[in-house]
């Protein structure tokens, strides 16, 4: 009797687990956080994948990742984030958007320590949440 109580105990513990782990996907904090790590990582395709580009035709889709990736990432590439911190994460009451205010310190190449905040909106999407730049 013992051995089911602690073996229903454990399988009960692990399904928890399971489902915490794996439940729902990121934050719209989360998912702006990655993506300033990713663009001081300079990883470009990986900036891209957090910005909502559906509903674009191809032309400006095109556009705007061209442009990520000369400016954005370009300017931003090895910087080293020392402090990343979400200030306010206000999701709309439908869910399908949020806006994230974050500050962060951050040390461009070349440049002294400095202290950055700034306001992201995102966009619920049936892949997560993503930056909407319209």
């Amino acid at each position: 009797m013992k051995k089911s109580v602690l073996y229903l105990l454990m399988m009960a513990f692990v399904l928890c687990l399971g489902i915490t782990s794996c439940g729902g996907g990121d934050t719209p904090g989360a998912v702006v956080e990655k993506y300033m790590r990713a663009a001081a990582a300079g990883n470009g395709d990986e900036v891209i994948s957090f910005i909502y580009l559906d509903g674009m035709d191809d032309e400006t889709k095109k556009m705007i990742t061209d442009m990520f990736k000369e400016e954005v990432i370009e300017k931003a590439k090895g910087t080293v984030i020392e402090k990343f911190e979400i200030v306010k994460e206000e999701i709309a009451a439908d869910g399908k958007s949020a806006t994230v205010e974050f500050k962060m310190i951050a040390t461009e190449p070349g440049k002294d320590k400095k202290e950055n905040s700034d306001k992201l909106d995102l966009i619920k999407t049936d892949s997560g949440w993503k930056l909407n730049m319209r």
